[in-house]
């Protein structure tokens, strides 16, 4: 089943081993990449993934960056060997761009959320990703860019797409 699979994680907001997601959004992007092949509901790409859940966003959906970048550290100093972020907010700060260097250089793959707000390049920490990470975009099932979904942008970087409309 898919406890078994639950690793230990922290809790960057209220400084606790218990990162009980109150949002909902980080189960719902988890659960889709990591379902059981169970024949119950949906199978994942990685459904034989562990899931090491780190909360650096309260339940609101709002974060502060420091959380954030601590949560990278901590992600990549306890073994994951993937990151998901599907959030984005905030300007450029180094301490986070370090905070994915560090994970990036350690060997783990970091995709970060290019945004949702239709624009020419992605946010941050998507931006990120014209030196360390993936931005990803989302695309509709006749795989064509969702309206919303923010572009590559005039830089290169490492940017690809994934299903995410209907």
């Amino acid at each position: 089943g898919g406890v078994s699979r639950i690793v230990a994680g922290y809790d960057f907001v209220n400084n606790d081993t218990d990162p009980m997601d109150g949002h909902g959004h980080g189960t719902h992007c988890s659960g889709t990449i990591a379902g059981a092949n169970d024949g119950t509901g949906i199978t994942g790409i990685a459904f034989d993934a562990k899931i090491m859940p780190v909360k650096v966003l309260a339940d609101a959906g709002w974060g502060r960056t420091s959380w954030i970048a601590a949560g990278v550290r901590w992600a990549t100093d306890n073994g994951a060997d993937v990151i998901n972020m599907s959030l984005g907010g905030g300007g450029y700060n180094q301490d986070f761009k370090d905070a994915i260097k560090y994970a990036c250089d350690e060997g783990v793959v970091v995709a970060m959320s290019a945004g949702n707000s239709g624009r020419p390049a992605p946010g941050y920490p998507a931006g990120y990703a014209v030196d360390y990470g993936i931005a990803v975009g989302a695309v509709d099932k006749s795989r064509d860019l969702a309206g919303f979904s923010n572009r590559a942008g005039p830089t290169t970087m490492d940017y690809i797409t994934a299903p995410g409309v209907a």
